[in-house]
């Protein structure tokens, strides 16, 4: 439900700000190469992750930070409202193949 919420919130301040040249978007990560996710699952868990994922690995913080750094950065002057998930393909289907 959290989730949903935070959706709606992007698509509504996205609609409110546009006139004032704000743009306003979120980042969704799938499963990422953390010492949090090594520690809240087993070895197992992990593999059964990544036969999942069609990119055939966990994401990493670079992968993260590089589509916020292109979010905030002037090369984004039309992209707004959107919840982009950035998961190597796990939500697209791969988690069909794992």
């Amino acid at each position: 439900m959290s989730k949903h919420a935070l959706q709606g919130a992007v698509k509504t301040l996205a609609i409110e700000w546009a006139p004032l040249g704000v743009l306003v978007n979120a980042i969704s990560p799938g499963y990422i190469s953390t010492k949090m996710t090594y520690k809240n699952n087993s070895a197992e868990t992990i593999a059964r992750f990544i036969a999942g994922i069609p990119l055939g690995r966990l994401g990493t913080p670079e992968d993260i930070a590089e589509v916020a750094s292109f979010l905030c950065s002037s090369n984004n002057r039309y992209l707004t409202g959107q919840d982009l998930v950035v998961d190597g393909g796990f939500s697209i289907g791969g988690f069909q193949g794992g």
